[in-house]
């Protein structure tokens, strides 16, 4: 049994982790669609909202990040996916900002 946390992280597979990116599921899950989620009768996806705050949240990170074109792609997937969001107003937004400083 590993004794120090150095070991034991080894042991775990974190050791893989080091000097690699990590992957996106998030971002991909999103750009790939929500196909799978339940649908209305009217054809519209049902939601629990938490998707297009996911969206902003992963936007604002690359952005702070300087990874400007995930930041784009994931703002866009929200305007484009979730356009009754409140959350559209922010996205929209923060694209702005993007095109203002030519990022």
């Amino acid at each position: 049994m590993p004794t120090s946390s150095t070991s034991r992280a080894s042991t775990c597979g974190f050791e893989q982790l080091r000097g690699r990116r990590p992957p996106r599921p998030v971002r991909d899950a999103h750009l790939r669609r929500r196909s799978e989620h339940a649908c209305s009768a009217a054809g519209e996806s049902v939601d629990s909202g938490l998707e297009a705050e996911a969206l902003l949240l992963l936007g604002e990170v690359y952005l702070k990040m300087h990874k400007f074109q995930d930041a784009r792609e994931s703002f866009t997937v929200l305007l484009q996916d979730y356009p009754r969001s409140p959350l559209v107003v922010q996205a929209t937004n923060y694209l702005a900002y993007m095109k203002e400083r030519g990022v």
